[in-house]
């Protein structure tokens, strides 16, 4: 992004990223302060057992959240061959940082937490709930159950803190395919998941440096020809962008102990470009280099 901006302008361009305190206890504070906030349970609310996989996609629920790409990714973790591997993951280590016992009898659940857009993009909802059930994929719109962690509530509001969703979650999937930035890909590796994600450009350019281990499912897609009931239009992958990332998912899950290796590594990599301590001293710095130059006398002309 920087680069662009540079070439466009021909002006010296400092581009401040999104930052996250990667050193700030996970829960919030009235959380913590409310015993009883931290007892709840999204799995329980939605009926999702300890032997199903949670699926979480962390966005609003808009059309450049690309979430058809969840929807995909989940039918194709139900098919028989990759089911199997799964259940054999299940039953020997657990899936995951949970270490889920997934079995034959296990559902595999795709969750949306976030609703605040929801009423606005009900084309686009519509459209997913289609292709959902068209693909047998057990979709659900959770954000009635989920609040923003920063909301100050009573002892009465039982929604469950935003960000204890990462917790219960097996998977987090970002298929995102456009973002400024992409401040969910930050909470993502704070909370030690893998992400499985679009490399969409600004990933690319300013995160993916930073980023050693995560599970790609490619850079490219193209528009579906096949209309949703809700006229909204929805965007397709190449099949083998599925694949590679199932395989590399699948390789991650099959060992653990490499598993939670990428996740530390990915939370310490980024931290160190992206915590919020680190960006402020950067943003410190940079105001300091511009004062001193505009108080340095300019040196007089030469005749």
């Amino acid at each position: 992004m920087q680069e662009k901006i540079r070439e466009r302008s021909n002006l010296e361009i400092n581009v401040l990223p999104d930052m996250e305190d990667f050193e700030e206890e996970t829960l919030s504070p009235e959380a913590i302060s409310n015993p009883e906030v931290v007892k709840l349970s999204l799995r329980e609310k939605l009926g999702i057992r300890d032997n199903d996989l949670m699926v979480v996609m962390p966005t609003r629920v808009v059309p450049r959240k690309a979430i058809e790409f969840a929807i995909e990714f989940t039918e194709r973790l139900q098919r028989p061959e990759y089911r199997q591997e799964l259940e054999q993951i299940g039953a020997v280590s657990g899936v995951g940082n949970a270490k889920r016992k997934f079995d034959s009898d296990g559902k595999i659940f795709l969750v949306l937490p976030q609703g605040e857009d929801l009423t606005d993009s009900q084309d686009y909802a519509d459209a997913l709930t289609a292709l959902a059930r068209e693909k047998n994929v057990e979709l659900i719109f959770a954000g009635e159950h989920v609040r923003p962690d920063s909301k100050q509530v009573g002892d009465e509001d039982q929604r469950v803190p935003f960000y204890s969703v990462y917790d219960e979650a097996d998977l987090v999937i970002y298929p995102t395919v456009g973002e400024g930035f992409g401040n969910q890909l930050l909470e993502i590796v704070k909370k030690y998941k893998l992400p499985i994600l679009f490399e969409y450009e600004v990933f690319k350019s300013d995160i993916l440096p930073y980023l050693p281990h995560y599970v790609s499912l490619g850079d490219t897609w193209e528009w579906s020809e096949q209309l949703q009931p809700s006229r909204a239009k929805l965007r397709v992958l190449p099949e083998e962008a599925y694949e590679k990332a199932i395989a590399k998912m699948l390789e991650f899950l099959k060992d653990p102990e490499k598993l939670q290796q990428a996740v530390a590594e990915n939370r310490v990599s980024m931290a160190s470009q992206f915590d919020s301590k680190v960006v402020t001293q950067r943003f410190l710095q940079q105001i300091g280099v511009v004062v001193r130059n505009a108080l340095t006398p300019s040196a007089p002309a030469v005749h």
